[in-house]
């Protein structure tokens, strides 16, 4: 299975919570830590919330319609 390090503000996002809390829910759940060559520390974190993650990342976008070019196509 790949594993999944997320940043703190990634974290964040997921759980919709300030640093603090994102920090404590780490250290609650004993994920790993890892600081990381860009300087950031990055928790492991387990299958289900890296699905989240990744479903709230790529979540579709809807599409905006673009404006009419010609009459014919206003009028359709």
């Amino acid at each position: 299975m790949a594993q999944v390090w997320l940043s703190f503000d990634e974290i964040q996002q997921v759980f919709s919570c300030d640093a603090a809390d994102a920090r404590v829910r780490v250290v609650a759940n004993q994920w790993e830590r890892r600081r990381c060559g860009d300087g950031l520390v990055r928790a492991q974190v387990p299958s289900e919330v890296a699905h989240d993650f990744f479903r709230m990342l790529f979540r579709p976008q809807p599409e905006s319609r673009p404006a009419p070019v010609n009459e014919f196509e206003a009028r359709m």
